[in-house]
């Protein structure tokens, strides 16, 4: 980052003005700012000393690590990659063994909100480590804040605020999504048979059931019927689900990735996505599986602190937005050109925050649909 100067008159005087309440309107903000700076100064120089950042991650963060590397060539990035599920599993494992090897992970927001809930408990907080001015600075995010998935408010940082559009896709030769202004319209019985899902009770469906499950103008009632008086063809391989629109098999399906389906669209298969926006159910949005936490005892801890600052700024959000691919940056001030266009959050809209602690309750949501899917088979 390049160093700007910041003040006409020298640092000291100016520190002392700001102290004193005499200096110019804004001087103390520019203290601040120039304390930040050199923070960072001294954290880039810690960091490099330690030699490398261990980021535990899922996927969609690669070219992230490509930005940090070029931009901080002496703090080598070792990347652990796997499903969120399995680097919770790992890092709980290394934990209980007295291993302390993860600096970071990146993690759906279910999986770390249970690594939050583990115990002895695996985490420090984030928020202590952001110091950088145009980081803290909450005028720059949405809301006016970070986005945090833990009830404290500090352990679960989510950047990504994007509308979440893996609820229904539709076969386009078999469905008019004119005719569609409800997910309420597809229990309709002429699409009984149609209708396809990614398995609710996998890593797949998962994130769908529970949405579906809290949602206020769905919930339990509406679930039960989709799960029961649909005849849901069930999957746990997303691209054989897309097969199955594509061919007419099925009308709907629910819950797989837009990857997938937009693949196939841009393959000229006549598949699509339905535009939540068409719906009069609140959209919702989510943390397109980006959720940051800070390891307790991490090996390098200024490694961290430097890739936590720098990810949340400008470049860095940048850099993680275009990397991720369909993540809607929470920060407000970046280009959002490289968002896909239902995925990016709009102004004066009422969205159903998906990450909120009330709905993160897993268990529950596991159970219900364990009940109302038994004996139900995969296809």
């Amino acid at each position: 980052m390049k160093k700007i100067a910041l003040f006409s008159a020298p640092r000291v005087a100016l520190y002392l003005l700001a102290l004193s309440g005499l200096g110019e309107p804004g001087a103390s903000w520019a203290v601040s700012v120039n304390a930040s700076q050199e923070e960072w100064d001294r954290t880039i120089k810690a960091a490099e000393k330690e030699g490398q950042l261990v980021l535990y991650a899922n996927e969609g963060i690669e070219g992230s690590i490509h930005d940090f590397q070029k931009r901080f060539p002496r703090v080598k990035v070792v990347l652990v990659s796997g499903r969120s599920g399995q680097l919770v599993t790992r890092l709980m494992a290394e934990r209980r063994a007295g291993k302390y090897l993860a600096d970071v992970a990146k993690l759906g927001t279910g999986s770390a909100s249970s690594l939050y809930r583990a115990r002895p408990f695996p985490l420090q907080p984030v928020d202590g480590s952001l110091f950088l001015s145009e980081v803290t600075d909450k005028s720059k995010w949405w809301q006016g804040k970070h986005q945090y998935a833990d009830p404290e408010g500090k352990y679960i940082l989510s950047p990504c605020v994007s509308v979440h559009i893996d609820m229904v896709s539709y076969n386009t030769e078999l469905v008019k999504p004119a005719d569609l202004t409800s997910y309420g319209d597809i229990l309709n019985p002429k699409w009984k048979g149609k209708i396809g899902s990614m398995d609710p009770r996998a890593a797949g469906g998962r994130e769908g059931g529970r949405l579906i499950y809290y949602h206020p103008e769905l919930g339990p009632q509406f679930f039960r019927r989709l799960l029961t008086e649909t005849d849901l063809v069930l999957s746990q391989d997303p691209r054989q689900a897309v097969d199955w629109l594509a061919q007419g098999k099925l009308a709907f399906l629910l819950f797989t990735s837009p990857r997938e389906v937009l693949r196939a669209r841009e393959q000229k298969l006549p598949v699509d996505i339905l535009d939540p926006r068409r719906m009069k159910e609140a959209p919702v949005v989510e943390t397109a599986a980006s959720s940051f936490t800070l390891m307790d005892k991490p090996a390098n801890p200024n490694a961290a602190r430097l890739f936590l600052n720098w990810l949340m700024s400008r470049e860095g959000q940048i850099s993680f937005q275009k990397s991720q691919g369909s993540c809607d940056s929470a920060r407000l001030d970046i280009p959002k050109d490289d968002v896909p266009p239902l995925s990016r959050r709009k102004d004066g809209v009422q969205y159903f925050r998906l990450w909120d602690t009330e709905w993160m309750d897993v268990d529950e949501v596991q159970k219900f649909i364990d009940a109302s899917l038994k004996g139900t088979k995969i296809q």
